[in-house]
């Protein structure tokens, strides 16, 4: 009976790790169902691309999302070239030296190999100058847009 028992108790804890490690573990999304961008970026020297399918901007949308983050000043300046990234005014340049945050929100459209400033609704540009980070929301509806620019303003938000 105490055999039986222990078994019991074994095979519950392997169902227990295996249903952990499903949830911990990342996703990895094959190289094809990656965005262009991804993999226009992924080898790129100085620049860190991660692509994430399906993230949660709020309760009710989640989206694609590219993340380039540059790891060199000199990829920086390939991105803010590449996505047309405006300079700083004043006083946004003085709230990132001083530790803040502020994500600035794009709209976008990538055309010949390169992101340009549009009106679609194709791609959403997060921009982080402090973090030298690009974000490319690959949104399909309007919704989807109204999401992100809030998300966007929350992160920027809630620092201050």
């Amino acid at each position: 009976m105490k055999r039986s028992w222990h078994i019991t108790i074994l095979v519950c804890l392997l169902l227990l790790a295996g249903g952990g490690a499903v949830i911990l573990l990342p996703r990895i999304v094959p190289y094809g169902q990656c965005s262009d961008i991804y993999r226009q970026y992924a080898d790129t020297e100085g620049i860190t691309a991660t692509f994430i399918k399906d993230y949660p901007v709020n309760d009710t949308v989640a989206v694609d999302v590219t993340l380039l983050a540059a790891t060199t000043d000199s990829a920086w300046s390939l991105l803010q070239e590449r996505f047309q990234v405006p300079p700083l005014n004043d006083v946004a340049q003085q709230l990132i030296d001083s530790g803040k945050d502020i994500v600035f929100t794009l709209q976008a459209s990538k055309i010949d190999g390169t992101v340009e400033l549009g009106n679609d609704y194709d791609k959403l540009l997060g921009i982080s100058y402090r973090t030298k980070q690009i974000s490319v929301f690959h949104v399909k509806n309007e919704d989807a847009v109204r999401a992100v620019l809030f998300h966007n303003l929350d992160k920027s938000v809630q620092q201050n």
